[in-house]
């Protein structure tokens, strides 16, 4: 749990995304993860209703957030963009992110993914292949060290910790 990328790791990670084997709805989640600093249930789970693309707002339902309250996240012209592409393969569906079960992509399904496009195996993880993508440089991680290194970003950027404890939906 104390695990933040390195810039190096997040280019290659980021580049890397696009010989990863897994599926293009899976390699925006991750891109969303990470711009917006969300929790990957939150991502994995977001429907199209609580976002308002032209006001840049997604509004994270209190029952989809971890301290039961509702979220507004603002949202960069990167995570937009991000949004778009996703608004292409989703489609018809009510789901950003929809599995092929018509259900929305699990949270479980983005740390697989993660898991197996990576080079090393984690402890536990004794049904870890070789990687199935390219991520080979980068050391052990999980989707939530994403959003780790999202709020070390932020905090050398000068965002205070009032404002980035309401980004991270942390109580004060």
């Amino acid at each position: 749990r104390e695990r933040v990328l390195t810039e190096e790791e997040i280019k290659i990670f980021w580049l890397g995304l696009d010989n990863a084997k897994m599926s293009d709805g899976t390699k925006l989640a991750l891109k969303l993860l990470l711009v917006t600093a969300q929790r990957k249930g939150e991502v994995a789970q977001a429907e199209w209703s609580e976002f308002d693309l032209k006001k840049k707002w997604w509004t994270i339902p209190k029952e989809k957030s971890k301290n039961e309250r509702t979220h507004r996240v603002p949202l960069s012209n990167m995570a937009i963009d991000i949004l778009k592409q996703a608004k292409e393969l989703s489609g018809d569906s009510r789901w950003v992110f929809p599995s092929t079960k018509g259900r929305s992509i699990t949270p479980r399904s983005i740390s697989r993914a993660v898991r197996n496009n990576s080079k090393k195996k984690s402890h536990g993880s004794p049904k870890h292949r070789p990687p199935y993508g390219d991520f080979p440089n980068i050391d052990h991680f999980t989707p939530h060290d994403l959003r780790r290194r999202a709020t070390s970003m932020m905090t050398s950027s000068g965002i205070d910790e009032i404002h980035l404890s309401k980004v991270l939906t942390h109580t004060i």
